[in-house]
Parts: C-alpha cells; structure tokens; sequence
C-alpha cells in the first residue's frame, strides 16, 4: 500500500472519528486522555507534512501552482503565514544532517516549534543534538528555547551573529481585524542602539509634555509609557522639525499642509531633549534679580 493511500485512509478514519465525537459523554480522565492522543496525532501530522513538504520545496514541484514559492504555497495548503511556512520548510532542510531529530520527529516525539528550535540550535552546534532532544521531553517550550538560544550564542562569535541577523533582517507590519496597526522589525543589535539613541530623546519630550496634563486626570486616563514611545515613534516619522509650542494632540483640519504653513527641513531637524547634557550656571543672585538697566551701576563678576 502506497503512502498516499494509508494517509488517506487515516485522514478518513479520523475524520469520521472527530465528526461522532461528544465530549459531553466523556469523564474528565477520558477527555484527559484523547487530549493526549490527539496531541501526539497532531505532532505526527506536523511531522509528516513538514518531511513531504520539503519535498515538494525541492523538486519545485509546487511550481505552476500559481503561488510565489513553496513557502507560498504551503502556507496555501496549511492556512498558515509564508513566514510560518518557510520556518516548516527550513526545518525540514536542516533535519536531513540531524539523525536524532529527525527520529524524534518522525516518532511523534516532537512539536513542530520544537523541531525549530532543535534543528535550529543542533545544526549551529550538533554536540547539543541529543541534550536539547531529550530537553524538548521533559522541559516546558520556554525552557526549550532558551536552552537553544544558548546553544545557537554559545556555538557563534559576534560577527557571525551580526551578520545572521543582518541577513534575517525584516520590517513587517499589518492591520489587525480590531483596526490596529502592528509592525515587527527585526535587525542587528548596532541599528537597534541606533534606533533607541534616536527615539529615547523623543520619548522624554513626550513625557515633559504629557506630564502636566497626566496630572489632573484619573489614573486610568494617562498617558503609559508604551503611549508615549508610540507618538514619540510617529514624531520622528514626521518631516516638520520640532517646535516647543507644538500641540500635544494631532494637528486640527486636514493633514495637507501648504508649502508656506509648513516649515521646511533644513539641514536636519533638531532632535528634542538635544544630547541629554546637564549644564549647571552659577550666578550672583542679586544681579539675576536686576534687569539690564538697572545693572548698570552694578559690577556682576565670574564666580569661576
């Protein structure tokens, strides 16, 4: 009997098995023990169609389909995102130099995120392939990942790390069914400094500003941090430098704006809160009250 046939046959003899089933009839012990079953179905299920879509990766038979790669088209055939499946079809590669997970992949022993990041930390380090799958047996995904976190920095100096992150770097973003807007950016450590060297001073404008107003309403009103590190984020996507007078509310009207109403960038706009530099004067007291006509008559002297 061909593979094809026996997983058809499976898929059928599940099918019918989920359709008649009602969990209202069950104990609590017996729904705890199909949750167990289903779940190393499941990792099966995953195994499977990660081993044979890496096939399909390979051979291009999935060109024609009418989708852009195979990462395209098995997120078409699994209802997942590209990313996801590209993540599946990486996995699936790597597994090829990594016996002991493949085994444990193909024994049901092995989430699919659990196979990611085996093979992920196994194919930096492959001495780790036996510790991190006997891991993945006894330890929480958390406690997973970040043993394999440590494997992958452990196994890789810092050029080779930067030069990872720099090759995965990535700026994704999207609007959410509840109207939200989500961006996710990756990239290397250096434009990371870069990026909150340049946002941290917008971010304590915002504060200065917010600060006042945050006072005189409830607890529950103000302005978090996580507000203010977004329009400080928006500001600095802004082309019109900042001006201290500017509203703390978006602007009124239409967002067009006249080439005489707005001012134009010069050089470069100045950025608030400036370097963060702490500068302290001393001064004579008596002539900081006096104006400058009636300082005249007055000797004002450094006082170093």
């Amino acid at each position: 009997m061909s593979s094809s046939v026996l997983a058809a046959r499976v898929r059928d003899e599940l099918r019918v098995l989920v359709g008649g089933l009602d969990p209202a009839v069950l104990s609590g012990v017996e729904a705890a023990g199909l949750v167990s079953v289903f779940a190393e179905v499941e990792r099966l299920a995953v195994a499977g169609r990660m081993l044979v879509a890496g096939r399909v990766a390979e051979t291009g038979a999935w060109k024609g389909s009418g989708s852009l790669s195979g990462a395209d088209w098995l997120a078409r055939q699994a209802g997942s995102s590209v990313s996801e499946a590209a993540g599946v079809l990486s996995t699936a590669r790597k597994l090829k130099g990594l016996p002991g997970v493949g085994g444990a992949v193909r024994a049901g022993g092995l989430s699919g995120s659990q196979a990611r990041e085996v093979a992920d930390a196994a194919a930096v380090d492959p001495s780790a392939e036996v510790g991190l799958v006997a891991l993945a047996g006894r330890e929480t995904f958390k406690g997973l990942r970040d043993e394999a976190t440590r494997v992958r920095a452990a196994a890789t100096d810092d050029a080779s790390k930067q030069r990872r992150a720099h090759q995965r770097r990535s700026l994704r973003s999207h609007v959410d069914a509840e109207g939200r807007w989500r961006l996710v950016v990756e990239g290397t450590a250096a434009d990371g400094a870069r990026f909150t060297e340049a946002h941290r001073p917008h971010v304590e404008d915002q504060f200065r500003r917010r600060r006042s107003a945050d006072r005189q309403v409830a607890p529950a009103e103000r302005t978090t941090h996580d507000n203010r590190s977004y329009d400080a984020f928006i500001t600095m996507m802004d082309l019109a430098p900042h001006t201290a007078d500017a509203p703390d509310g978006p602007p009124s009207g239409t967002s067009s704006e006249t080439s005489s109403s707005r001012v134009q960038p010069g050089p470069g706009p100045s950025v608030p809160g400036g370097s963060n530099t702490k500068l302290i004067v001393r001064v004579d007291h008596t002539c900081l009250l006096y104006t400058s006509d009636a300082a005249d008559d007055m000797q004002c002297v450094d006082l170093g």
